[in-house]
């Protein structure tokens, strides 16, 4: 019985639409980046505070490049490559003292803070594609998984009391964690240049989570190259050890491409 099943679905998936050839797409373009939320860094029971990435810690809003690679290939699982660097700084003057890792910094003093969440993706996935769906024509759909391997880096340097008196001190934590995430996308293409994209990535474990979505507009100017403009939402939820993440980083993007 078993074996009847699989070989039920085998024939089910093997005949359904793929990809007839291959297809190379390469993009690069800017993500303008808008971080919520906040963070602590925890060594000690009832030894830290959580910090507001916004009103206590006064992160700015970034520009940063991102860009990716997709191979699509008729048989073989499809790869996908992409690289979005992200680091926010602020300097901000708290009213209350506040503890981060081994210090309680000093209120009413400088403090200059610092995170980056810099992620690198690789992605292996399936691809079906619908010709001639009722109006929407074309549509294509992604299936796979993602690894996403995150650098998570946080700084904050302010003024402690020491033995010698009142001291400028840095404390900073960092992390390389490699996040195995479940892939999905669909693409409609209601003409021939114009198509809408949706991407989702996502991850659940123990209460800890991460999702990265995105939606875009793409143009093709002419046969190769494409530009593309959209908004994209990432949400982190990550308590590692003693490092305490509940953040979101989003906004708008533009990128432009060759696909061929």
């Amino acid at each position: 019985m078993k074996k009847f099943y699989v070989i039920v679905i085998t024939a089910v998936v093997l005949s359904l639409p793929v990809p007839s050839r291959a297809m190379l797409e390469l993009a690069v373009g800017a993500w303008s980046q808008n971080i919520d939320g906040n963070l602590s860094y925890n060594l000690f029971t009832n030894g830290s505070d959580k910090a507001d990435v916004a009103d206590d810690l006064d992160f700015e809003d970034d520009v940063r490049g991102v860009g990716y690679l997709k191979l699509e290939l008729p048989i073989l699982p499809s790869l996908y490559l992409g690289f979005t660097p992200m680091e926010f700084k602020g300097y901000n003057t708290m009213d209350r003292s506040f503890t981060f890792g081994r210090y309680t910094f000093l209120e009413d003093r400088p403090l200059k803070s610092k995170i980056e969440l810099n992620h690198f993706d690789i992605g292996l996935y399936y691809s079906l594609i619908f010709d001639e769906f009722a109006y929407m024509k074309k549509i294509k759909v992604d299936l796979g998984l993602n690894l996403r391997t995150a650098e998570l880096d946080v700084a904050v340097t302010g003024s402690v009391n020491t033995d010698n008196g009142e001291k400028r001190i840095r404390e900073s934590e960092d992390y390389t964690l490699p996040i195995p995430m479940l892939y999905g996308a669909i693409q409609i293409t209601p003409a021939k240049r114009f198509s809408l994209e949706i991407e989702g990535r996502g991850v659940t474990l123990g209460g800890d989570y991460l999702v990265s979505l995105l939606s875009k507009i793409k143009f093709r100017i002419n046969e190769t190259v494409f530009i593309a403009a959209g908004y994209r939402y990432d949400d982190i939820r990550l308590d590692e050890d003693d490092l305490d993440v509940d953040s979101s980083v989003s906004g708008l993007f533009f990128e432009t491409g060759v696909a061929f």
